[in-house]
Parts: structure tokens; C-alpha cells; sequence
């Protein structure tokens, strides 16, 4: 009897093993499917994507203006060379906006980007969040490439209700939204925000329609979720006939 309770006990630690050592072979093997999936996401992917889904705009080809840090209470010197740097720029990032926002509060600016998310509407117009990352100007969305350009980064725009027929749709998983330039007056503290930085759009032109993209399920993909789906089946099978024992 002993005996016996020690040979399912054995089994039993021996399945556990077994199911730990397979998890961690498993999440190994994605991981390096993910790296090399990366890795062969070359300068050539890129341009293909690009093809698909970039946007050959002659505003794109102004370099927007560059990023100039300034440190609130910091040195006068360090807005007025945003400020010249916004004066120059024939069209502003959302990145030189947030570096800082003493430089662009009050001052008309270009700001070209994906609209994305839901409009939340409002009186007189609606809110909506305008990225300008490369996955919105450059490569297109992350899944049809997986050649990772940093972080997703935009600024919440507000469009008034005569622009907003000119949308035909937003971006979401699946689809690459319209690209838009939009022509307004940057709020470092918009109080209808809740005092947060904005941009007040005044005009919209869609340079860009939306394009739905399809996510194709690669065969190695396939493989590892019928793999997956065997190898769950197994131990499954094993665990009911430990159980039995």
C-alpha cells in the first residue's frame, strides 16, 4: 500500500515536472520566434508596409519641428529656442509639443496624424486622439510587420462639428485610420479638457483615407496552436489516468 502511495506520488511530481519543463520550452520557443520575427522585419518590410499603408504627402516631406526640452521655473533660453524652432517648422510633433508646451500654447500650428479611438462628442464638435507615430505616418500598424518603432504617441484634438463629416473612419485593431492635418491653436491648459494640453483644430484637410489591413496568420502560427492544442490534450489525458490510479 506504501508502496503503491509512493509510485503516484512520484508520477505525480513527475507530470508536474514535466508540465513546468514543457511551459518554460514553450514560452522559450516564442520567444525566439518573436525575436527573429523582429529581426527579419528589414528595411525592405518596412518599405512594403510602407507601400500599403504610409502616406506620401508633400507636408510629410517638411521635417517637422525639432524637439527642444524646456524645464518648468528653468532658463528663458530654453522656451525661446522652442519658440524659434515652432516659428521655423512648417509643421509641428507631438513630441516637440509635450518636450514643451510654454513654446506652443496659444500659437497656430500644422499637426499632421492617424485619427484613432472614438469621437467623443460634445457640443459643437467632438474630441478625438490624433497620433503622429511612425505607426500612423511611416510603417503602418505594428501587426503587419512587427518592426517596432517605439510608443504609440499623439495629442487629443478637438474638431469642430463643421469638420467632422470629413472623417470616414478612425483607427482600431484592424484598420489603419484616416491621416489628417490639422491647422489650430495648441492649450497648454484647456479648462474644457479638464486643464489638460490640447489642440483646438480650426481646419482639416484628410490627406489620407483609412485602410483596413488584414493580419495574416502565418503557418509556423498554425502549427504551434495545433501543437499546443496536442500537447494539452496529453497531459490531460495523463493527469485523468494518475487520478485513476
Amino acid at each position: 500500500m506504501m508502496a503503491r502511495a509512493r509510485r503516484s506520488a512520484v508520477r505525480a511530481r513527475l507530470l508536474v515536472v514535466g508540465t513546468v519543463v514543457l511551459l518554460a520550452a514553450i514560452i522559450g520557443a516564442l520567444t525566439v520566434i518573436e525575436r527573429v520575427g523582429n529581426g527579419s522585419a528589414s528595411d525592405a518590410a518596412s518599405e512594403a508596409a510602407f507601400d500599403a499603408f504610409g502616406v506620401d504627402h508633400a507636408l510629410l516631406d517638411e521635417p517637422a519641428a525639432r524637439v527642444r526640452p524646456c524645464t518648468r521655473g528653468g532658463p528663458a533660453r530654453e522656451v525661446a529656442e522652442a519658440s524659434r524652432e515652432a516659428e521655423a517648422a512648417g509643421r509641428v510633433s507631438s513630441a516637440a509639443i509635450l518636450a514643451c508646451p510654454s513654446a506652443y500654447a496659444g500659437r497656430t500650428v500644422v499637426y499632421v496624424g492617424e485619427v484613432i479611438g472614438d469621437l467623443l462628442r460634445r457640443d459643437g464638435g467632438a474630441w478625438v486622439l490624433v497620433n503622429d507615430d511612425p505607426y500612423a505616418l511611416e510603417v503602418g500598424p505594428l501587426p503587419l510587420h512587427t518592426a517596432r518603432r517605439g510608443t504609440n504617441q499623439g495629442l487629443s484634438v478637438w474638431l469642430p462639428e463643421a469638420t467632422l463629416s470629413r472623417i470616414t473612419a478612425l483607427g482600431r485593431p484592424g484598420q489603419r485610420g484616416d491621416v489628417v492635418a490639422v491647422t489650430g491653436v495648441v492649450h497648454r491648459a484647456d479648462r474644457a479638457a479638464g486643464g489638460a494640453l490640447t489642440l483646438r483644430a480650426e481646419e482639416l484637410e484628410v490627406l489620407a483615407p483609412a485602410v483596413r489591413m488584414e493580419d495574416p496568420v502565418e503557418p509556423w502560427q498554425l502549427a504551434l496552436a495545433f501543437g499546443l492544442v496536442g500537447i494539452a490534450g496529453v497531459l490531460e489525458a495523463l493527469r485523468r489516468r494518475s487520478l485513476r490510479r
